[in-house]
């Protein structure tokens, strides 16, 4: 993954991303989520949600946008960063089984930029801006080099 050089442009890059996803299924921005449930065997999937209702199950690559490619973002980095969060907070939480985590990637009004929050069953159990999950992601690979 690329070293972050702006946050604006990764905010950028993932509201079109979900602005698509709006655009595609009539829902407006700040009702729309998108919900990453995990299974056994690293298994995932994205759920498009409408006020907390699933909607639509859509595929990784449904995310992708030119803006994102420029980045250097691509499936894979994607299917990281969602799975890196999942195995932190079911350490972090202790828990053996990954259904128990779940993620909710939204655009959040209060906060001006995408964000993601983190859920154990029906409690959340934090929420990170995006680009400082991918911030933290570009610092584990400077660490390993």
């Amino acid at each position: 993954i690329m070293k972050v050089h702006n946050i604006s442009w990764i905010n950028r890059a993932f509201k079109h991303a979900l602005n698509n996803i709006t655009d595609k299924y009539g829902i407006p921005i700040f009702e729309i989520t998108i919900v990453v449930k995990f299974y056994r065997y690293g298994n995932f999937q994205f759920i498009v949600c409408h006020n907390e209702k699933p909607i639509v199950f859509i595929r990784i690559d449904t995310l992708m946008n030119q803006k994102m490619a420029a980045l250097g973002f691509n499936t894979s980095t994607i299917e990281r960063m969602v799975n890196m969060m999942h195995q932190s907070f079911l350490k972090e939480c202790k828990l053996k089984d990954p259904k128990e985590i779940s993620l909710i990637l939204y655009e959040s009004p209060k906060e001006d930029c995408c964000c993601v929050g983190v859920v154990h069953q029906t409690k959340v159990l934090r929420v990170m801006r995006l680009y400082e999950v991918i911030e933290c992601m570009d610092l584990g690979v400077e660490q390993l080099n």
